[in-house]
């Protein structure tokens, strides 16, 4: 099954830490799986993200003092 196709009538998707880290990272070898995903949030689903999704996309660039990339999951996670 193709990801528009599991997408069909879904207005609200829970986004798992994952999935958030994969496109703000580019992970390369699962960037083309959720592309799909977060360019339809921006057209008709909302997101919903749980305290415990922040966080975890937080941590790592925190601890590493990455300010930029700890930026990047804030200006994701907070695009209505």
């Amino acid at each position: 099954m193709k990801i528009s196709d599991a997408l069909a009538n879904v207005s609200r998707l829970f986004l798992d830490t994952a999935p958030v880290i994969y496109f703000v990272e580019r992970n390369p070898q699962f960037v083309d799986l959720v592309d799909p995903i977060f360019e339809r949030l921006s057209d008709d689903i909302t997101a919903v993200i749980s305290g415990i999704t922040l966080s975890e996309c937080l941590v790592g660039a925190i601890r590493l003092g990455l300010a930029d990339l700890e930026q990047a999951f804030v200006d994701m996670l907070q695009q209505e």
